[in-house]
């Protein structure tokens, strides 16, 4: 069963770390093509920082990461619902 859990703890942290570079990459390209204001790309960009960093702690597989983890995600959804209302 544990096996299984940090099996599965890997995957999750390897998709999070693809998704957090894929998003860094479409984000620059997009918002460069389509958003003249420099501001905007830095901070799409560093929440999707947030994702990447989320992956590689979580794959320390340690509680306190977890713990950080949980935060960053909530920062992550927090600037995205701010940077929609902006």
């Amino acid at each position: 069963m544990a096996l299984l859990r940090s099996r599965n703890i890997v995957i999750l942290s390897i998709i999070l770390i693809a998704f957090g570079v894929l998003e860094i990459l479409v984000g620059i390209y997009f918002t460069q093509q389509y958003f003249i204001n420099s501001i905007y790309i830095y901070l799409v960009s560093a929440l999707d920082v947030l994702y990447f960093i989320s992956g590689a702690l979580l794959l320390s597989m340690r509680k306190n990461a977890a713990k950080i983890v949980v935060v960053l995600l909530v920062c992550d959804m927090i600037g995205r619902l701010s940077l929609i209302g902006a």
